[in-house]
């Protein structure tokens, strides 16, 4: 994972861009595109998010900002 994603991750946690919507999902805005929003999914010790970055490298930002948030819980 780079350092970029990592302090991207930091940076929703601490702005509060995201909210839980269901039982281990949640909405996380993006912020580059604060209009767009991305579902982010726990499923066990597994975190899974819908955006392009995700599906091309298997990380994002959403995905570990949501790792941490669980982790912290």
């Amino acid at each position: 994972m780079s350092q970029h994603t990592v302090q991207q991750a930091k940076k929703i946690i601490s702005s509060g861009n995201f909210a839980e919507v269901g039982v281990d999902i949640y909405q996380v805005r993006s912020l580059t595109q604060p209009d767009k929003s991305y579902m982010v999914t726990v499923e066990r010790d597994q975190v899974y998010c819908e955006c392009k970055g995700y599906n091309y490298r298997r990380t994002c930002s959403h995905a570990e900002a949501i790792r941490e948030v669980v982790k912290k819980q």
